[in-house]
């Protein structure tokens, strides 16, 4: 379950080792490649600065990742591993779904372990009372949804369409811009959910004439939406589908 070990071997002796506990999604997921980029610049991180004198200077940091596979009960349970077996970790880098992120966050807090994630985009996280040492280097899903109204607003569109993946990361972007949207006086033509059956949803989206499409989904739902639309003749230079990431 150890991928990958790291410390400075150059450190003097009597630096004081604080442990991070890492976790990363490397394989058996579509964000396995880019966890691996993750893994390589977080060593390169812990190893400038080991390499110092001025930021830690009588400590050296070391960071042990394990391989979560995107999978929340996996998660939890290297957080418990972690916890339970030594050296003491100070701290946990990771995991990048947002998923994961809230069940790991949720319970890392009862022992007072910071958290830093470079991926997870939930808003859910935001919230300090149930996420106290959750931080992140992503921006929220919610704060992109400015953007995209002043994006609408640029080019005229003032009649939107939201199709969405029934998770809580995803409801809460959709119905932040759904809000937004009216506030602004636009108008949202369609508003879909769907847990499993994107496919079913695609031509309801096109009855109603939907031309400009807010898309909030895992990669796998998109696919199947997209190849839906693709069957349906639904897109062109007069339809714009907007995706995450």
């Amino acid at each position: 379950a150890v991928i990958l070990s790291c410390h400075n071997h150059q450190c003097l002796s009597l630096k004081q080792r604080l442990y991070v506990a890492g976790m990363q999604p490397v394989t058996d997921n579509f964000v396995a490649l880019a966890s691996r980029g993750y893994i390589v610049a977080a060593n390169m991180a812990l190893r400038d600065i080991n390499a110092r004198d001025d930021i830690l200077k009588d400590y050296e940091l070391v960071i042990e990742f394990k391989n979560t596979k995107l999978f929340c009960p996996l998660a939890m349970k290297y957080l418990y591993d972690y916890i339970q077996q030594p050296p003491v970790k100070i701290a946990i880098y990771g995991p990048v779904s947002s998923l994961c992120c809230e069940s790991v966050s949720s319970v890392a807090k009862y022992w007072n372990l910071v958290q830093i994630s470079n991926a997870a985009t939930s808003a859910t996280l935001s919230n300090r009372a149930l996420y106290p040492y959750f931080y992140r280097t992503a921006l929220s899903d919610v704060a992109y949804n400015v953007v995209r109204q002043q994006l609408f607003q640029l080019f005229n569109w003032d009649k939107i369409a939201i199709i969405y993946q029934t998770l809580s990361l995803f409801q809460t972007s959709a119905t932040d811009l759904e809000n937004n949207l009216k506030n602004g006086n636009m108008t949202v033509v369609a508003s879909e959910a769907f847990a499993q059956n994107p496919e079913r949803h695609v031509p309801l989206l096109k009855a109603k004439d939907a031309r400009i499409i807010v898309v909030y989904a895992y990669p796998d739902m998109v696919q199947k939406i997209l190849c839906t639309a693709y069957h349906l003749d639904y897109y062109g230079p007069n339809y714009v589908w907007f995706l995450l990431g």
